[in-house]
């Protein structure tokens, strides 16, 4: 499959584990650790678990804040969920297709999906598509989660392919935290976007995934 992407050559890659429970078993975290765009210091430790059994991918954020740091003020789904605390996960799975997923979820659960392009081309995947992502999220007083099941068949209707991912097979993604109106915004990802002003929508600085 020839490749659509033009990435810069130093982007971070990582290998997603095979793993029939989906209990994330011997699996290495991928850190949300480069932050910029704000100068308040905060940087919260956000690690990322990721996983799949060749039907699902599984990924699990863990944002290590306080709880009553976080702002929950969005109670829908396709709300801006980027204005509270948020983890977002932005997924292009097929090298020879330049749209891209974004997941962007709050510590309530409260979801925003689209199809994209870039930034401004876009189409919505709710209410259509909500059905087929199980988000489990879980709040704790010193960090909370997001669990997060996407079927891989849902990957392929949305893209419409006649085939799904499977092991052996490489995507391409980013994995972000943010909080646009919290008390203390901020912008974090794991591969940095060499750019002045705090725009998460850039695919050529994702970096590979493969699927072990």
């Amino acid at each position: 499959m020839k490749a659509f992407k033009n990435m810069k050559e130093d982007t971070k890659d990582y290998k997603i584990s095979f793993d029939k429970m989906r209990s994330f078993f011997n699996t290495e975290p991928l850190n949300v650790d480069i932050y910029k765009w704000a100068d308040n210091n905060y940087t919260p430790k956000v690690e990322v678990f990721l996983c799949h059994d060749n039907t699902h991918l599984v990924v699990k954020f863990f944002s290590y804040e306080k709880q009553h740091d976080l702002r929950t003020l969005v109670k829908e789904d396709s709300g801006p969920v980027c204005q509270d605390s948020c983890v977002e996960f932005f997924f292009q799975p097929y090298p020879d297709d330049p749209r891209y997923i974004n997941f962007e979820v709050t510590p309530l659960g409260f979801l925003s999906m689209s199809l994209r392009k870039d930034r401004y081309e876009t189409e919505s995947l709710l209410p259509e598509y909500r059905r087929h992502i199980n988000i489990v999220p879980h709040i704790e007083p010193d960090h909370w989660t997001v669990h997060m099941e996407i079927p891989f068949s849902f990957i392929a209707l949305v893209f419409e392919k006649q085939f799904i991912l499977k092991s052996g097979d490489t995507a391409f993604a980013n994995f972000y935290k943010c909080g646009d109106k919290t008390t203390l915004p901020h912008f974090g990802m794991w591969n940095d976007i060499t750019l002045e002003d705090p725009d998460f929508h850039q695919s050529c600085f994702f970096g590979k995934i493969f699927f072990a």
